[in-house]
């Protein structure tokens, strides 16, 4: 929110403060100030100037050349206003003064006459709309004098961030009742001066030209009305524009604006109709029809859901409730009369009517986050007076206010064990009451400590500990001592998460893939561009109550959609090379429970050349060994012990390829997948190249690794190696071959390890066999071995082998 230290001073005593300390003062209080600037800076090197002569220029019938005093010197200006005569007091930009972010005063020469400066207009000055010449000023003035000093233009511009819970920090008397709290001084609350804008001599009241019904008290449990007659809509004076552009908004109306000006100063948002448009002068509030259209203030038609609260005079809505008003009842240059609205409106319904429309609005942003309850009559009374005023109104005897609210104060009780509790200091009761009173809370004392009763503006305040959040911050975060707690040291479930979910970075950014991060909501057909059958358990998704779109709609149930919308995305902007890879949640409906189960993954994708495409390196593309050689290595270093993959059947593999995909199984658990990505499901994802990717249960793989590493003596003795080859049928999987000869490792215990190095298909092999080869190794720890002591082994390996798998030896 923007606001004016000038419009502040008029509500609070702000003499002692610079506005930087003011600026950090705010901003330790809670209300964070991002930035603070003067808006008048750029009238740096503009000053008052004295006209003392006029000449016609010699070139050109439409401009003058006019001899300017600027006190300390004496200029010559071509310009071409009307307006301009002899003795008059005018703005005079001088060489180097920025008018504009792109336009700054240059000496120059126009039609052959030299200019060293410009003449300025309120327009120019951003000060007014003044357009039809040259700013008259005051002819007291002293020429030389700097126009932000001359026009008193002193003032800076705080940019304050307001949390969502802290709607009544959306006004100016809101943030200056914290300077208050801050300072000690006392808020000066404006003096409404309503009654003498009252038609005392008309007879008639309000009751008698129009009534107010609400037929949905939930939605909207207050609602106040005045009737102003003899208004005239004109453009709003200096003071009203000005304090409307240093909060950021466009005057368009002195009706239009005082609303504004009276929803910034008090955070009640006001609305004011065209009484005459109003179909039989009355207000209705009530829902909208299904699929009613209505056409807003800046002239869009909207479709209205039957949930929409609606203002509605006789016949036809007039304004979405707490939103946005209609075209149909807008205030313009021929209303004479008007009826002023100030109400309150259900937050939830406000906030979901806002989104549901895509209106974004000053009102709304108020409404949904919560006004004041007892406030209406309050910015009511002073819009009143203020249009009254400034455009010749009388206001109709008598207000309506439908009021609903209870206004009963349920008292919130404290102790000062609870603050020490909460806050790890000691406060006393007396310093307690002191500072809730600095921000009009009422405090009794009680039993047991204290007895707090909030302000009406503070919807935020509700239990204990927000009374005890407003003392901490009151007090001064800085007064809390920083402590660091004491723990126990012992090894927790959580903690293990920790150090595995670190590991696999480590491992994954060594093994060169890039970590990546994607949102955890996913689009709702996400399961269905996976292939996923109805029973899967992915599809058990827990969908968003108000998701930011339908691209994240529902809590992800699997890793590998998010790496596929990253891997197209960057694909698409031609980076055919990807190693990514993502640690996180995700997420499943638990129909026994109100939270959903969140289980943690990590998974990765690997797609395009094996190899940066170096001069060396050949374009060799990714295949399913590369992506499985990740998973082994990772499980490696994990020292995560007979790891396997199986195949999938063609009937489970869904989103991947047919026979290029396997199961990871760590014993006998299950711990994850690994393969390549289906046709149908790249296509799904507008990818034309061949991808691959896993995906892994970290839970499952935290309690398969060990607690304690244990190791052995390197051996000083050197290796033996043996190749074997076997020509075996090609249904039969090498790694069944491979856990076969490593189980005769108690044979002579000898046997070190085996790997499979070559499995050939094509001329000398029949159609329906394959060569799978191995390279054994044989070491001892406390000899060196011999090839008449390795070769028994080796034969007894071989023997063995061809008769399990029915295999032959290559000829």
């Amino acid at each position: 929110m923007l606001v004016s230290l000038n419009r502040l001073k008029k509500y609070i005593d702000i003499v002692d403060m610079t506005p930087k300390k003011l600026a950090a003062s705010l901003t330790m209080s809670g209300l964070e100030v991002e930035t603070f600037y003067n808006p008048y800076a750029r009238l740096e090197k503009i000053v008052v100037c004295e006209i003392k002569n006029i000449v016609k220029h010699p070139n050109a019938d439409k401009l003058s050349i006019c001899e300017a005093d600027a006190g300390d010197r004496t200029v010559f200006i071509v310009c071409g206003a009307p307006n301009v005569y002899l003795n008059m007091r005018v703005p005079l930009a001088l060489p180097g003064a920025k008018l504009k972010e792109d336009f700054v005063i240059k000496k120059t020469v126009i039609r052959g006459v030299k200019s060293a400066g410009m003449l300025c207009s309120e327009a120019e000055l951003g000060l007014g709309d003044g357009r039809s010449g040259i700013m008259e000023l005051d002819k007291t003035l002293k020429a030389g004098t700097p126009l932000s000093e001359a026009l008193s233009l002193s003032d800076y511009i705080f940019d304050v961030s307001i949390t969502p819970n802290r709607s009544d920090c959306l006004s100016v008397i809101g943030i200056a009742r914290e300077i208050g709290a801050i300072t000690g001084k006392k808020v000066k609350y404006p003096n409404i001066e309503f009654q003498n804008f009252i038609d005392k001599e008309g007879k008639e009241t309000i009751e008698d030209i129009t009534s107010v019904v609400i037929e949905d008290k939930e939605l909207c449990p207050r609602y106040s009305a005045i009737v102003i007659k003899g208004v005239k809509t004109a453009p709003s004076p200096l003071w009203l524009a000005n304090a409307l552009k240093a909060s950021g908004l466009k005057p368009i109306n002195n009706i239009v604006d005082i609303t504004n000006f009276v929803m910034l100063e008090t955070g009640q948002p006001l609305h004011a109709f065209d009484f005459n448009l109003l179909f039989e002068n009355r207000i209705v509030v009530k829902k909208a029809c299904q699929n009613q259209e209505f056409i807003t203030l800046d002239n869009k038609t909207i479709k209205l859901e039957n949930e929409t609260l609606m203002i509605c005079d006789g016949e036809k809505p007039v304004a979405v409730a707490g939103v946005m008003g209609g075209l149909n009842s807008e205030i313009r240059d021929n209303t004479n009369t008007i009826l002023l609205e100030s109400a309150y409106f259900n937050p939830i319904s406000t906030r979901k009517t806002s989104k549901r429309l895509g209106i974004n609005s000053d009102s709304a942003y108020r409404f949904e986050r919560g006004v004041d309850p007892e406030g209406t009559i309050f910015a009511l009374t002073r819009a009143a007076a203020l249009i009254a005023e400034i455009s010749g109104g009388k206001i109709i005897k008598g207000i309506i206010d439908k009021n609903f609210i209870s206004k009963k104060i349920t008292p919130i009780e404290i102790s000062e064990t609870d603050v020490s509790k909460l806050l790890g200091i000691s406060i006393d009761k007396k310093r307690i009451k002191k500072l809730l009173e600095s921000i009009e809370f009422k405090v009794e004392d009680s039993k047991t400590g204290l007895l707090a009763y909030p302000p009406s503006f503070r919807v935020d305040i509700t239990r204990s500990a927000d009374i005890i959040e407003e003392i901490a911050r009151l007090n001064g975060y800085d007064k809390i001592p920083v402590r660091i707690p004491v723990l126990p040291i012992q090894i927790t479930d959580y903690q293990k998460n920790i150090t595995l979910r670190n590991n696999i970075k480590t491992i994954m950014k060594g093994l060169g893939f890039s970590e990546v991060i994607n949102y955890s909501f996913i689009d709702t057909n996400s399961c269905d561009k996976l292939r996923l059958p109805q029973q899967d358990y992915r599809r058990d998704q827990v969908f968003l109550l108000n998701p930011l779109s339908a691209e994240q709609a529902v809590m992800r149930s699997c890793l590998i959609p998010s790496l596929l919308e990253t891997a197209s995305t960057n694909i698409a902007s031609q980076v055919k090379r990807l190693k990514i890879f993502e640690t996180g949640k995700i997420f499943l409906t638990d129909k026994d429970a109100d939270m959903p189960i969140e289980t943690e993954f990590a998974a990765g994708l690997w797609t395009g050349a094996r190899r940066t495409g170096l001069w060396h390196n050949k374009d060799e593309q990714a295949d399913f060994y590369d992506i499985k050689g990740v998973i082994e290595i990772l499980c490696q270093y994990m020292h995560v012990e007979k790891v396997d993959f199986i195949p999938i059947p063609s009937e489970e593999s869904f989103f991947m390829e047919k026979g290029a995909c396997a199961k990871i199984m760590a014993g006998n658990r299950r711990i994850g997948i690994v393969g390549e990505i289906a046709d149908e499901t790249r296509q799904a994802y507008d990818i034309k190249q061949k991808l691959f990717v896993f995906e892994i249960n970290c839970k499952l793989l935290t309690e398969i690794i060990p607690d304690v590493i244990t190791g052995g003596d390197i051996s000083k003795f050197p290796a033996i190696i043996r190749d074997a080859t076997f020509i075996v049928s090609k249904d039969i999987n090498a790694s069944d071959i491979y856990e076969y000869i490593l189980s005769g490792k108690k044979d002579g215990g000898f046997l070190r390890k085996a790997e499979i190095f070559d499995v050939y298909q094509g001329d000398s092999i029949p159609t329906d066999k394959k060569s799978v080869s191995f390279r054994i190794t044989y070491q001892a720890s406390d000899k060196t071995l011999t090839d008449d002591m390795i070769a028994p082994i080796q034969q007894r390996i071989v023997k063995r082998t061809l008769k399990k798998f029915n295999a032959g030896l290559p000829t």
